[in-house]
C-alpha cells in the first residue's frame, strides 16, 4: 500500500462533518485514491484518502489502514 494506490474500502465510513457538510455514509465498496500514509504511535499505519461518492469527491484522514484493499497498485 502507497501513495497513489487505487482502494477500496473494506468497512463503511463517515466523512467529517467539519470539511463536509452534510455528513455522509461512504459504504463499504466504494473507490478511492490513497494521499498520505503515516505512522501512529502504536506502530500502526494512517492512511488519508479521497473517494468517490454519489454527492462527489470527499477527503477522508486518519483511517487504519485495514479500511482499505488495493484493487490496482501504483507503479
Amino acid at each position: 500500500m502507497k501513495v497513489g494506490d487505487l482502494v477500496r474500502n473494506v468497512i463503511p465510513m463517515r466523512t467529517n462533518p467539519v470539511v463536509h457538510s452534510p455528513e455522509e455514509e461512504i459504504p463499504n465498496g466504494t473507490i478511492g485514491v490513497i494521499t498520505k500514509i503515516r505512522g501512529t504511535l502504536v506502530g500502526g499505519t494512517s492512511v488519508d484518502t479521497v473517494m468517490r461518492t454519489a454527492m462527489g469527491l470527499a477527503y477522508c484522514g486518519g483511517y487504519d489502514q485495514g479500511f482499505f484493499e488495493v484493487i490496482n497498485a501504483s507503479r
